[in-house]
């Protein structure tokens, strides 16, 4: 699939059009590869053109000017990366546990929790702004008996913006 995606990319350059529209163009291809692509797409910008991407990937989506959230073929949201982070209305917490599985069903039961989610082997925690989060959690975990976690306040991704968005329109 990556030579496919080349041979794609390769095909939709080569007459040097003034708007590219490019639909997942990485899914598929190694890193290496996947950082060539991001160049070209970076020095096509700089060069004045407009570059439309598809990406399922929030972490991509993060190298764009401006970002639309898109859910059953509606917007749900449009800004830059920065601004859909800033304008998230909770707070994100990084918590990390051995059993982080079964703490995750526990976390995400407790009222003060507004959304949870799990990124890699670590949970993000959502709540309202201004919450003492790490002092409420960490007082929970004591009552458990669980003392070998960390908690700590992290700035929002992407992905963070994305699911929150999504549940608000019932994903």
């Amino acid at each position: 699939m990556g030579i496919k995606q080349r041979l794609a990319l390769g095909s939709a350059i080569l007459h040097d059009p003034p708007v590219l529209f490019l639909d997942e163009p990485t899914s598929g291809v190694d890193p290496i590869m996947r950082r060539n692509f991001w160049e070209l797409i970076y020095n096509f910008s700089e060069a004045g053109k407009t570059i439309f991407i598809t990406t399922h990937y929030m972490e991509e989506a993060e190298h764009c000017d401006r970002i639309a959230l898109i859910i059953a073929g509606k917007i749900i949201a449009l800004d830059t990366p920065a601004r859909l982070k800033g304008d998230l209305a909770y707070e994100v917490y990084s918590f990390s546990v051995e059993n982080f599985i079964e703490m995750f069903d526990y976390i995400q039961s407790l009222d003060f929790v507004s959304e949870t989610a799990i990124f890699g082997s670590d949970i993000h925690v959502l709540c309202e702004k201004g919450f003492p989060l790490k002092r409420e959690l960490g007082a929970l975990m004591k009552k458990k008996n669980i003392t070998n976690y960390h908690i700590e306040k992290i700035s929002p991704t992407l992905e963070d913006v994305f699911v929150t968005h999504a549940r608000k329109h019932g994903v």
